[in-house]
């Protein structure tokens, strides 16, 4: 999603229009789109603000804040456990994805490695 206009041009756009000038100097002197123009002066008319209007929508979170201490108490007692068996351990109704982003990302656990895997392909050479 790109970043909204900084306030300073939204504001600037509607002192335009409280000076008189039509849209299409402000389009000129600003050089913004006409779409803008008119967005900022409805939206300045509705709320007597020109601020961005928050992000609303997404996707709602599959785990919980309580599921995600329940998989750092599980990963952290047994390192070896895979993501299938938390899901099964835990009972969780996440894809494994959304499992391995949360131990990655959200609780900023470090990523397996499998030393005994490299040795052995390594020895085989």
């Amino acid at each position: 999603m790109p970043k909204p206009y900084s306030e300073d041009l939204r504001r600037r756009v509607i002192d335009k229009t409280n000076e008189g000038k039509t849209v299409k100097q402000i389009m000129d002197e600003l050089g913004v789109k006409e779409t803008f123009v008119y967005a900022m002066r409805k939206l300045h008319k509705d709320t007597g603000s020109v601020a961005p209007k928050k992000p609303s929508g997404g996707r709602p979170q599959s785990i919980s804040e309580t599921q995600l201490a329940q998989i750092k108490m599980l990963v952290l007692e047994t390192p070896d456990i895979t993501l299938a068996e938390v899901k099964e351990e835990l009972s969780l109704s996440a894809s494994i994805s959304r499992i391995c982003d949360a131990i990655n990302y959200k609780l900023n656990l470090p990523l397996k490695k499998r030393h005994s895997l490299i040795q052995g392909k390594i020895e085989k050479m």
